[in-house]
């Protein structure tokens, strides 16, 4: 939180769309993400390559802001205009949490993944892809936690 007011109104960072939609979520869980771990960096480069990609952006452009981690480590780190919020957040829960999450955490932390199963079915076993109604399913169901959480942080 102590990089909120880096942010401008006309943006987001990759950090605070993660934190609201995994971190608080796996916290809810049970499961607290160690500092060292830092998916968004994850996320963040398979965006930026979809943004360039399909969306013909060019990410060097982008804006950046210093974020200050709490170790005091700094870093320029992306801001992404509203424009690509909705972009965003269809990547995030229909590829990096579907296809990339299990295996981020595998190697990171496997501690995670039992509360990440929680949040969205993780794919079998040799698999990477899920099929839609799955994905459709552990949408609904990262949907129902993080407005819990929302109404749980607005009490």
């Amino acid at each position: 939180m102590a990089n909120r007011a880096a942010i401008p109104i006309t943006h987001f960072s990759m950090l605070n769309e993660m934190t609201f939609n995994l971190i608080a979520p796996l916290e809810q869980e049970g499961y607290h993400l160690p500092e060292d771990l830092v998916p968004d960096i994850s996320e963040g480069k398979m965006f930026c390559k979809w943004l360039r990609d399909i969306k013909q952006i060019d990410t060097d452009k982008l804006s950046t802001y210093r974020h200050i981690y709490a170790d005091g480590r700094i870093v320029n780190a992306k801001l992404y205009p509203l424009a690509v919020l909705e972009d965003f957040r269809q990547h995030f829960f229909n590829v990096w949490l579907p296809e990339k999450a299990a295996a981020y955490f595998q190697t990171k932390d496997p501690k995670a993944l039992p509360h990440l199963s929680k949040l969205v079915p993780l794919p079998a076993e040799g698999t990477t892809l899920l099929d839609d109604a799955t994905a459709k399913a552990g949408f609904e169901t990262i949907k129902g936690k993080i407005a819990a959480a929302k109404d749980q942080f607005q009490k």
